[in-house]
């Protein structure tokens, strides 16, 4: 078997079967058909998603981040990077705590997962669950964060928690109170 080889001069590959021959523009349109597909995919996803460059330049968002962020349009994100979309709650600074922000420590192919409690400008306080991934292999990684706003679920185990506190408490409470009407 033969590996396929490109040929400029009649713009094509070939060698991989006589039945079949692409076009670097066949290849090309499968390229960009797949771009808008995965794009497409990332806009349907309820989560916050975006794509940034290893300083953290946001290059790519989608339209559950605009919605967390309580946003109407793509510009007012792209370009700016990730720390100047959040509020530091510990510091009350612009920017994200730097064990999120920074992705230099972030190794190709790896992910990483982190609650942090901040604040998004016009929402107010939140805490989020950011995953952090890194494409794998060359120089110009990228790095794709997903962010989920998790305040809800955290405040209703909070609830529960206490709730099965006073539970327990009013237990004890009445079998002491038992005990010491029984003589």
């Amino acid at each position: 078997r033969q590996a396929p080889v490109f040929s400029s001069k009649n713009d094509e590959y070939s060698g991989m079967s006589d039945s079949l021959r692409l076009t670097g523009r066949d290849l090309e349109g499968a390229i960009e058909n797949a771009k808008a597909q995965l794009e497409h995919m990332l806009d349907l996803s309820p989560q916050g998603m975006l794509l940034t460059s290893r300083d953290g330049t946001v290059l790519r968002v989608n339209q559950g981040l605009l919605d967390l962020l309580m946003l109407q349009t793509f510009p007012e994100v792209l370009g700016t990077t990730l720390s100047d979309l959040f509020i530091d709650e510990s510091t009350g600074q612009s920017g994200l705590p730097p064990d999120v922000s920074r992705f230099d420590d972030l190794e190709p192919g790896t992910r990483r997962d982190q609650e942090i409690e901040l604040a998004i400008p016009r929402r107010g306080s939140c805490i989020l669950h950011v995953t952090t991934m890194c494409s794998s292999g060359r120089s110009n990684d990228l790095i794709v964060v997903m962010i989920e706003d998790i305040t809800e679920q955290r405040h209703e185990a909070k609830r529960r928690e206490k709730e099965q506190r006073s539970a327990a408490s009013r237990a004890i409470i009445a079998g002491m109170l038992h005990e010491l009407n029984q003589p």
